[in-house]
């Protein structure tokens, strides 16, 4: 079995009581016989083959080292815990300093020495919960309580803090004593308002035995109510965390008059499909049942108010039918409406373009009268010109290459029985990587419209040493080798050559000295590279390991040692390739 090592641990410190969960992450740890913290023995809770959860014990303050001991031997890497010598927490203020006897409310605690909290007291009540903000905040889930005063505690393992005071409000049982208005519309959906008093938390609010629409507390004694439907003289009542009123001021319904239509907008007309949306406008329409157009019902329809109904209108036939609105009260006059034949379109000239737009066409057919809208696909026409009911001139929009439908709106509908095609011609837009070495080899994908009848790409003047058109219509080329500098990337098709994008050649680095050449196993001294061709290093290596490095100039990089065990080569590494060694020796 191979020896177990460890990468990192969380959390890095904590106080020297010991007792803090720690979870250790590394390789080959499952079914340790021993975890230690600076010699002492963990508790160990859990473990797998990449983290182990233990229960670190007490210690002096300071850096522990922390081991794993398996049946492959002992870890060998230094990491450390630092234990911390914790005092006993002082707060010095809680906001909000009152909430309600039922709890739930969250409040924040500040002070001093709160990290490494273990407990919140209302009281001798415990916390529902809470979280540690910082060092100096604390939020906590206020328990259940008794109305009247109380006090607030924190407890770490250093002891208990002083305490702040704390007040659980009592609540009053809510006493509606008006409603105003008094009466209103069996369909209900007018606003009442309801005055009293000890509203502040109102829950519910009823009329009769039928709660409210909705309901707004505007105040301790007034609510701003939403009148359900009903009928007769009923109760209004308020219900609280203190209990439910009774014998509530009266509210008395009254019949609702007959409906009438006064107008339709934003037309009275309409495609003969349906399925457009029209606002009737009248009078008395809150309790609405059926709205028809020539007795067909709608497809569906909202009351927004006693003088609104949206209408979401029904198939029907070219010509004018009238619209109807059917209460509980009766039935409206009629109101006229007017269906529109849907454009009919038989034939477009031409039926190509290029992808840059800018071409006219000519739509013939019948219905064009009124057009608002001509689309190629989903993109409008440039401009269009009606010349009479069966004519329509455009001119095309630019579009990616390929066929798509002609959609043409008019205000009885839209229809796409005609196409268009788009001939492409191909375009770059980006292309990944955008550099590489100088020797050539890099897969380049290219990205953009109209590559799909590639014939060559080219690099400057040199030729791609290979390339492949993807399923995706991209296309990924393999750089020749050039010298370094700038050169542009472009995409001969059947068509045309596309634009050129910039793919930077470098020349891979060289790595001519470091300073000092060797350091401490635990590695985090500054090491000096020098070479050339540093500018656009991305990676330094010590052996294997990755080292943090800043970039002082082409010629000159600092980077901080990771920790590492005897001699190893470090290397330069950017787009252009990675640079000769030079050897690096830990001691």
């Amino acid at each position: 079995m191979s020896a177990p090592t460890i990468t990192r641990i969380n959390p890095t410190s904590g106080p020297t009581t010991g007792g803090t969960t720690v979870i250790i992450f590394g390789t080959n740890l499952a079914s340790p016989s021993a975890v230690t913290f600076g010699g002492t023995p963990a508790t160990i809770n859990s473990s797998s083959a990449t983290s182990i959860s233990v229960t670190n014990p007490a210690n002096s303050a300071g850096a522990a080292r922390v081991l794993v001991t398996t049946s492959g031997g002992t870890t060998t890497q230094p990491v450390n815990f630092t234990y911390t010598t914790i005092a006993a927490p002082a707060i010095t203020s809680i906001s909000p300093t009152s909430g309600p006897a039922s709890g739930g409310n969250t409040i924040t605690i500040s002070g001093t020495n709160l990290l490494y909290t273990t407990g919140v007291t209302f009281g001798s009540t415990p916390a529902s919960s809470f979280a540690v903000l910082s060092a100096t905040q604390v939020a906590a889930v206020v328990p259940a309580g008794t109305a009247g005063a109380t006090t607030v505690s924190v407890t770490n393992a250093a002891g208990t803090s002083g305490t702040l005071p704390y007040t659980y409000n009592g609540v009053a049982d809510p006493i509606p004593t008006s409603v105003s208005p008094d009466n209103g519309p069996a369909a209900g959906g007018n606003t009442a308002v309801i005055s009293g008093t000890g509203f502040t938390n109102a829950t519910a609010v009823a009329f009769g035995s039928t709660a409210a629409t909705s309901f707004t507390v505007a105040s301790s004694t007034v609510i701003n109510a939403v009148v359900p439907p009903g009928s007769g003289a009923v109760s209004v009542n308020v219900t609280g965390p203190g209990g439910t009123s009774s014998g509530g001021p009266t509210y008395t319904y009254t019949a609702a008059p007959t409906p009438t239509i006064t107008g339709l907008t934003p037309a009275a007309s309409g495609p003969v499909s349906g399925g457009n949306t029209v606002t009737v406008s009248g009078t008395n329409l809150n309790s609405a049942t059926a709205v028809t157009f020539a007795g067909n019902a709608a497809s569906s329809f909202t009351v927004l108010s006693p003088t609104t109904i949206n209408v979401v209108t029904p198939p029907g036939t070219a010509g004018t039918t009238p619209v109807v609105v059917t209460t509980p009260a009766g039935a409206s006059p009629g109101f006229n409406y007017t269906y529109i034949a849907a454009p009919a379109p038989i034939e477009v000239f031409p039926t190509t373009g290029v992808t840059a737009g800018g071409d006219s066409v000519a739509i013939t057919g019948t219905g064009f009268t009124g057009t608002t809208s001509v689309k190629f696909g989903t993109t409008p026409a440039t401009s269009i010109s009606v010349i009479d009911d069966g004519d329509i001139t455009a001119v095309i929009p630019a579009h990616l290459a390929g066929t798509v439908p002609i959609n043409i709106t008019t205000p009885g509908g839209t229809d796409s029985s005609l196409s268009f095609s788009f001939q492409p011609s191909p375009v770059i837009s980006s292309i990944t990587p955008t550099a590489g070495p100088t020797i050539g080899g890099t897969a380049v994908t290219i990205t953009g419209a109209g590559l799909i009848d590639t014939l060559d790409v080219y690099f400057g003047a040199t030729e791609a040493t290979a390339f492949t058109v993807n399923s995706d219509n991209s296309v990924t080329a393999t750089s020749p080798a050039e010298v370094a500098g700038a050169s542009a990337v472009t995409v001969n098709t059947t068509a045309a050559t596309s634009n050129g994008a910039i793919f930077q050649y470098v020349a891979a680095p060289t790595l001519t000295s470091l300073s000092p050449t060797g350091g401490a196993i635990a590695g985090g001294n500054n090491v000096t590279l020098t070479g050339t061709g540093f500018t656009t290093a991305t990676d330094i290596f010590f052996g294997a390991n990755p080292a943090a490095f800043t970039i002082l100039s082409d010629s000159s990089i600092s980077a901080v040692a990771p920790s590492g065990t005897g001699a190893v080569s470090v290397t330069a590494v950017s787009p252009g390739g990675a640079s000769g060694t030079q050897t690096y020796t830990y001691s």
